[in-house]
């Protein structure tokens, strides 16, 4: 219907069979043979436990994979409690009808809903009112070659208006007109988006309940959602990239949360130098100062919504907060820090993720480095014995180590520019070396920069991985992971002791055959 204000679209694979076959994930996951052998084990647990495999049933899941189907919430335009309707469409799964009529009988059955066949403008429709609701109808029947189901006030007369181009379709609204399966470059298989400017218009006027008089349109403003109008996903493929876009609209100035967004845009120049062949980080623009104030006015405005005496203790409690923590969490810590915050993993100086780290811009190092120390002198006083802190000095700077009981974990230093933080003090003294110059940093490798090269050169936030990474983790650790799994089924009586799987490691591609198709993946917010 015209009147949708929610969206989720889905092509079907079937439309795009070409362009799938020639992305690098395709490559990967079919060519290799990967996907054949997680086949063949699902299929084979599926026999093991007597699930009884129903050849329509997965007639009408190929179909939908195939074809595609669209699920659509809308806002009737009529006078009246704005119920919405659903608006199911499964594409060319008409011959599926019967089968999900008889299906349907049976839910219906449970939940007291009595179906009936009923001739309406030509069509066959199992349709019927669920009790003790506002008149909410649910319907399913074939329409051309596709099968329809429907649920809301009037439901089903509203969709064959739209079929019969009585009323208006998709087509005429006005965010498909800007949001669609039309993305410049990329052949879209799915969207998936929210006009929330209808649904604030049709439900902003409703009261709470709650003392006050207080609306919906209050919370809104309080959170600063007034005027977000949509929120859109796209996706589909882009040459050999699996591609996605998102978008937020918001009409008018960001307050409350959505200030929150309204950054400056950086530059890879921006970021803390990286250890050198860095494969996964993620950056953004962080503005603490603004976060903290952002955050004390939603908690002193939301607690108008809470008891007459709300607002006087919440006001009490944030002016006694720097006498209970010993500092002012807003002027001692979070405005000490600068603009951008960085994680990153180091592989130089941990496996499996222990080389994590950290780098948080600084403006104020010295006020930063009191309110550690207060912050940690605090913990180890309370925690009688099971948290201690080491300090030694790297590189000129005093480097904390953490102990908790036995186990010696997290560290970090304070620099002139930058708070480094890490889970292995390596990464730490390894980062301050860098900002020294005395190691080398990360650069754009070749693949990375390409990679970069599609997107925005300014942005508010970027992150870059590298899924060959993972994969070649998880082939190395397949012998583990398959023992385990055979293991668990055995336990959870799924398959008896003495059978074992119907693949063995040797049925698994090299890892190399996973992961050479592959290459980095970037995203970036602006």
């Amino acid at each position: 219907p015209g009147n949708t204000v929610i969206l989720l679209g889905q092509d079907g694979s079937a439309a795009h069979k070409g362009s799938w076959e020639k992305t690098a994930a395709y490559e990967a996951m079919y060519k290799s043979g990967m996907v054949d052998v997680v086949e063949k084990v699902f299929a084979w647990i599926g026999e093991q436990s007597g699930a009884a495999q129903n050849p329509q049933i997965e007639k009408l899941l190929q179909d939908l994979d195939g074809k595609g189907a669209s699920v659509a919430v809308s806002i009737p335009d009529a006078q009246g409690p704005p119920i919405p309707r659903i608006t199911v469409v499964l594409r060319d799964a008409a011959e599926h009808t019967e089968m999900l009529t008889g299906m349907s009988r049976g839910l219906a059955g449970m939940a007291r809903v009595q179906l009936e066949q009923k001739n309406v403008k030509g069509r066959s429709v199992a349709s019927g009112v669920i009790p003790n609701s506002p008149g909410i109808e649910v319907g399913l029947w074939a329409e051309g070659n596709h099968l329809m189901i429907v649920a809301g006030v009037d439901a089903v007369n509203s969709a064959i208006a739209v079929a019969d181009g009585d009323t208006p379709n998709l087509t005429t609204n006005s965010v498909w007109k800007k949001y669609n399966y039309d993305v410049a470059g990329v052949d879209t298989t799915s969207v998936i988006w929210l006009d929330f400017k209808t649904l604030r218009n049709k439900f902003g006027q409703f009261p709470l309940p709650m003392p006050g008089n207080k609306i919906i349109d209050d919370i809104l403003k309080t959170a600063g959602l007034q005027n977000v109008d949509t929120l859109v996903h796209q996706y589909g493929y882009k040459g050999k990239a699996l591609w996605s876009e998102g978008h937020v609209d918001i009409d008018g100035e960001r307050t409350g949360l959505m200030a929150l967004t309204d950054y400056e845009s950086m530059t890879l120049a921006d970021l803390p130098p990286l250890p050198a062949g860095a494969s996964a980080f993620s950056a953004t623009r962080l503005d603490a100062t603004l976060f903290g104030n952002v955050i004390t006015q939603l908690v002193r405005d939301g607690s108008q919504f809470g008891p007459p005496d709300a607002s006087q203790q919440v006001d009490r409690i944030i002016g006694d907060l720097p006498q209970i923590l010993g500092f002012d969490p807003q002027k001692d810590l979070l405005d000490s820090f600068g603009d951008v915050a960085c994680i990153y993993s180091d592989a130089n100086q941990g496996l499996m993720g222990t080389g994590a780290g950290a780098m948080i811009k600084v403006q104020d190092s010295a006020k930063l480095k009191a309110t550690i120390n207060t912050i940690v002198q605090r913990i180890e006083a309370e925690a009688r014995g099971e948290f201690r802190v080491h300090r030694s000095t790297k590189h000129g700077r005093e480097l904390l180590l953490f102990q908790f009981g036995p186990v010696q974990a997290g560290a970090l230093a304070v620099d002139d520019n930058w708070l480094v933080a890490g889970l292995m003090p390596q990464t730490v003294e390894a980062a301050l070396m860098r900002l020294d110059g005395e190691l080398e940093a990360w650069t754009p490798s070749t693949e990375q920069a390409a990679a970069m090269a599609e997107l925005p050169k300014s942005f508010t936030s970027i992150s870059v991985g590298d899924p060959r990474v993972s994969w070649q983790a998880l082939i190395q650790m397949a012998p583990v992971i398959m023992s385990v799994g055979q293991v668990a089924l055995v336990e959870e009586r799924i398959i008896p002791r003495d059978v074992e799987l119907p693949v063995t490691v040797a049925d698994l591609p090299p890892a190399e055959l996973v992961a050479r198709p592959l290459f980095p993946n970037v995203s970036v917010t602006t």
